[in-house]
């Protein structure tokens, strides 16, 4: 993605959202709209600018682990804190401009589903790191540009239903249920990262012709990036345990308080 492009969606995401938040403390709604909200989502926004506007974003062209790195950002924080600063600000029963739009309403509402948010972020997982999709991703602004907001989308449907009910979304209600969806969740993205990391040959061909400028056979480079698939993944999915099976995360600890 152009640089330009992604700072401002970077400072749109961050104005839409201040917008709202100050709208509901004015109107009343401070309950809604607290400070911790706040913090998430801006830190969603900072953890998001380390993702595509540091050097990462240049490098991540050079070297598949970098790109790697790039990912789990997106992935692992920048959607769980996207959510974390939104859910407590969406009001309990469906009301406003969530009704005018009742059929994009039901399409979200069907996706974040458990069962299909887990199978929409596998596929979208899975999709993006196949050789041919993932080459053209490099060779094409606006396709990159496309991967990372499908990422960020299908992961912001993923982790939804860890999180407490107090939003117009479905959630799951038991310490099983959470414990299975997360072993399925961890399950996928550990296997994908083995496939990168134990591959006897290189899979992506953009990455052939760069990684050497840095010191990295091709196929070192990729088997570094499945590591750090399975090590960042297992960092997620067991803090991300440590907090939701015993209880669901609850919108209510991000509200003011």
């Amino acid at each position: 993605m152009c640089p330009l492009v992604e700072l401002g969606a970077i400072l749109l995401g961050a104005f839409l959202y201040g917008a709202w938040w100050i709208r509901l403390r004015v109107h009343g709604a401070a309950d809604r709209a607290g400070w911790r909200p706040l913090a998430a989502w801006t830190a969603g926004l900072g953890v998001t600018v380390l993702a595509l506007l540091s050097p990462l974003g240049a490098l991540a062209h050079q070297l598949f682990w970098i790109h790697m790195v790039q990912h789990e950002l997106l992935i692992f924080l920048a959607a769980p804190l996207f959510l974390v600063g939104l859910m407590p600000l969406l009001p309990a029963v469906p009301t406003g401009a969530w009704t005018r739009y009742v059929s994009l309403a039901r399409a979200i509402e069907s996706l974040a589903r458990p069962l299909p948010a887990l199978a929409f972020s596998t596929a979208i997982l899975w999709l993006w790191h196949a050789p041919a999709a993932f080459d053209l991703t490099l060779a094409s602004v606006p396709v990159h540009a496309l991967e990372h907001l499908s990422f960020l989308g299908a992961f912001l449907v993923y982790w939804r239903p860890l999180m407490r009910a107090g939003g117009p979304l479905p959630v799951l209600r038991t310490g099983a249920s959470r414990a299975l969806y997360l072993l399925a969740g961890g399950t996928q993205a550990a296997v994908l990262g083995a496939l990168l990391a134990f591959a006897g040959s290189p899979y992506y061909r953009h990455y052939m012709q760069t990684a050497g400028a840095w010191g990295f056979t091709p196929l070192a480079d990729q088997q570094l990036g499945g590591a750090v698939m399975l090590l960042s993944g297992a960092v997620a999915y067991v803090a991300a345990a440590a907090f939701a099976i015993p209880d669901p995360i609850p919108a209510e600890r991000w509200r003011a308080v």
